[in-house]
């Protein structure tokens, strides 16, 4: 059975993972070098929070920015390993991309909304046409 579909729809949403990624990474390395940034005075703390400092700021947003990257990173390898998977176990594969665009749309906090809802909508899909082709063997063996 052809899966064109969905692994044009699982490799559009691994590149937009991929993408995450590298722009999450990026982000945590500028604000993780918040010196260098506070120096080109580009940078400017508007917000008064009591209680916080400019450095605890830029430090939980440079740790958010890594976990963003590492959850879309884990999504970019479930992604893979369902279209390694697609061929021979397509159950496998359809509940593995499930998994992974929901973890992806949750863990990324929305970021990563269309790649996840690519991966949703391409194991939806290898579940609905393996349960049709099912059907169908079962209809010719006589089963039904």
């Amino acid at each position: 059975m052809k899966r064109v579909a969905e692994t044009v729809m699982t490799v559009i949403g691994m590149i937009l993972f991929g993408i995450l990624v590298l722009g999450s990474l990026l982000f945590h390395f500028i604000f993780a070098n918040s010196e260098q940034l506070k120096a080109s005075g580009s940078f400017t703390f508007e917000e008064n929070i009591p209680g916080f400092s400019e450095e605890q700021v830029m430090d939980f947003m440079s740790g958010g920015a890594l976990f963003i990257a590492a959850a879309a990173a884990v999504c970019t390898v479930l992604g893979l390993v369902s279209l390694l998977l697609l061929k021979s176990r397509p159950g496998a594969s359809a509940v593995l991309s499930i998994v992974a665009g929901a973890a992806g749309i949750i863990f990324t906090a929305m970021i990563g909304f269309v790649g996840g809802v690519l991966y949703i909508a391409a194991g939806i899909m290898i579940l609905v046409k393996s349960k049709r082709a099912s059907a169908s063997l079962h209809k010719e063996a006589g089963l039904q």
